[in-house]
């Protein structure tokens, strides 16, 4: 009893190592928020990319409600380190009013890789663009 009451504790001490360990190897990670303004709004954009091939672009209205849908929006991208474009989704607008917008891609890029993608917010008579910082590059070779 004593040895299956031990390799039950070792088992689910070992789960949770290493359950963890996956949970965090995906983990997004951030580069800096940008803030600019647009038709006297404040806004902030990043990027981030995860060892997962992951890579998302978020825009954040700060001030004066929610964006009416089709008002903020963007694009994300991967870039492998040395700059080449890797894979980039569609430009996309937000579809329901909303203070967060965000844009994920999953893409097969593997090795070092950054995001870096743009948001674009209305300013009443077009498009005000900003590209994101440069996420942190990550992977492996």
């Amino acid at each position: 009893m004593r040895q299956v009451l031990r390799a039950v504790v070792v088992g689910l001490f070992a789960g949770g190592i290493l359950g963890t360990a996956a949970f965090a190897a995906h983990a997004m990670t951030y580069g800096t928020w940008s803030n600019f303004t647009s038709n006297s709004v404040g806004y902030r954009n990043q990027s981030g990319v995860d060892s997962a091939s992951r890579a998302i672009t978020v825009l954040q209205r700060l001030d004066h409600g929610q964006a009416d849908p089709g008002k903020m929006g963007g694009k994300t991208r991967m870039y492998w380190s040395g700059g080449t474009l890797c894979a980039a989704s569609v430009e996309r607008l937000n579809d329901t009013p909303t203070t967060l917008w965000s844009l994920q891609i999953n893409t097969n890029c593997g090795g070092l890789v950054y995001s870096r993608g743009y948001t674009m917010a209305w300013n009443g008579g077009g498009w005000y663009n900003l590209a994101t910082d440069k996420s942190p590059t990550i992977g492996t070779l």
